[in-house]
């Protein structure tokens, strides 16, 4: 039976890895890439499905909700997506893209990993990310297409994570829309499959949420190292949004009531891991002073932005940011964040891709509008719920600074997982009558 059971698996990941084996020579023949980032793609890929022919039918089978099936074609999109990528960077933008910044400072610090000469870790930002594409080039070798695979991978598990938590935080939700959403929508699987901070992001932001969703349910020392790691590697990249999430994960703790049966215990727990985020939070804060100065958070977010991409969109991209100090500018900015470009607005191919994924999304937002409001309305039982609300307004905050639909739809990413979960949180009333309720040992498979 479990031979059986595997065979599909392993003819998935068979055949996803032969077509991408046939996309990347088209992509080689049109595009002309270097014969050596032709092997190291096919070099990368093929460990990273090696990987995940050992890990994804363990995982899957642990989990019981989703199947390595599933799991592998999720995957192979995402490394297809840093093909795509790839492939558009060279042909539309003619190579100019950050990657190449990560490609250069990666190249300078991989012989001092190599050679167990360790850098200092430098400061947040585009230098650390240098010092991360160092770390990895130490082991594949400088290579700009395979950095790009390796960050389609920790997208992926960033995604990964981003649905344990939503299993573990809404047993009764409708976690097949969810898994569907967070590891197919084209921009999870297309926009952080490049070298760059945007996979690294998806990556710490699905293990905070993670940490999060373990301490709301009980299992707070775990679950506090979790949440620090993630919070940490996001303050590294992007404090503004570090604080964001560290904010968020505090209040929903703070208003949420500690899963313990004994008062004592309760009581204790609450104020240990209420401190406990509270100085996380005082930590990220004071990361985001130092990293924004005298600007806002907003204004700083908006600079470096601009400053990182800089050269990489095209002038009709740009658009009027809201302000958010108006009398609709929060709304505006939350509209603006998750679902523009309209198609009204748009002007090339990817932007119309980008128009058509949104207004996909209002549809579904209104589709699922009674679900979405009995969701909210367990924010006095659920934790989790503060927190993925406090994450999704504040960090579309942030990215409703951004005066550009490219910047725009790429910095998206951080923040969808959380919008996508808001729908999704409660299955339809038919549904829930003919689905049964999730397992009791739901929190042991966590």
């Amino acid at each position: 039976m479990a031979s059986a059971s595997t065979h599909p698996t392993r003819g998935l990941s068979l055949a996803a890895f032969a077509l991408i084996i046939v996309v990347t020579l088209a992509a080689i023949f049109v595009v002309g890439t270097a014969d050596r980032e032709a092997q190291m793609f096919v070099v990368v890929t093929a460990l990273t499905f090696g990987l995940g022919a050992v890990i994804i039918p363990r995982v899957a089978a642990r989990d019981g909700s989703i199947s390595a099936r599933f799991l592998f074609l999720a995957l192979g999109a995402h490394v297809f997506g840093s093909l795509v990528r790839y492939f558009i960077i060279q042909s539309v933008y003619h190579g100019i893209a950050d990657a190449n910044i990560y490609m250069k400072l990666g190249t300078e610090l991989a012989g001092e990993f190599r050679s167990l000469h360790i850098p200092a870790i430098p400061s947040v930002g585009t230098d650390f990310m240098g010092w991360l594409t160092g770390l990895m080039f130490a082991f594949t070798g400088p290579t700009l297409l395979g950095g790009f695979v390796v960050c389609a991978a920790l997208a992926f598990i960033g995604s990964w994570y981003f649905y344990k938590a939503f299993r573990i935080s809404f047993p009764g939700g409708d976690y097949k829309l969810y898994a569907i959403l967070v590891f197919l929508l084209p921009s999870m699987w297309y926009w952080p499959s490049s070298l760059g901070k945007d996979a690294v992001i998806v990556l710490f932001l699905g293990l905070a949420t993670y940490g999060f969703a373990l301490a709301f349910r009980a299992m707070f020392v775990r679950g506090i190292v979790i949440s620090s790691l993630g919070v940490g590697g996001v303050l590294m990249l992007r404090p503004p949004i570090g604080a964001v999430i560290a904010l968020s994960g505090a209040i929903g703790f703070a208003l949420s009531p500690a899963r313990l049966q004994v008062a004592a215990l309760r009581a204790v727990a609450w104020i240990l891991l209420v401190g406990l985020l509270a100085g996380l939070s005082a930590i990220s804060l004071a990361s985001s002073k130092n990293y924004v100065g005298d600007q806002s958070l907003v204004e700083a977010y908006e600079v470096q932005r601009t400053a990182d991409f800089e050269g990489n969109q095209g002038a009709d991209s740009n658009f009027s940011a809201p302000s958010i100090l108006s009398p609709i500018g929060v709304p505006s900015a939350l509209i603006t964040s998750n679902f523009r470009p309209f198609p009204w607005e748009t002007s090339g191919v990817l932007q119309r891709v980008a128009a058509l994924e949104g207004m996909l999304l209002i549809v579904l937002f209104l589709a699922r509008i009674r679900e979405l409001i009995r969701g909210l309305k367990m924010w006095r039982v659920n934790g989790m719920v503060i927190y993925v609300c406090g994450s999704f307004i504040g960090v579309s905050l942030l990215l409703s600074s951004l005066p550009n639909f490219g910047l725009l739809a790429r910095q998206r990413t951080q923040v969808l997982p959380f919008l996508l979960m808001l729908p999704a949180m409660l299955r339809p009333s038919r549904n829930r009558e003919n689905e049964p309720e999730e397992p009791a040992s739901l929190s042991a498979s966590a």
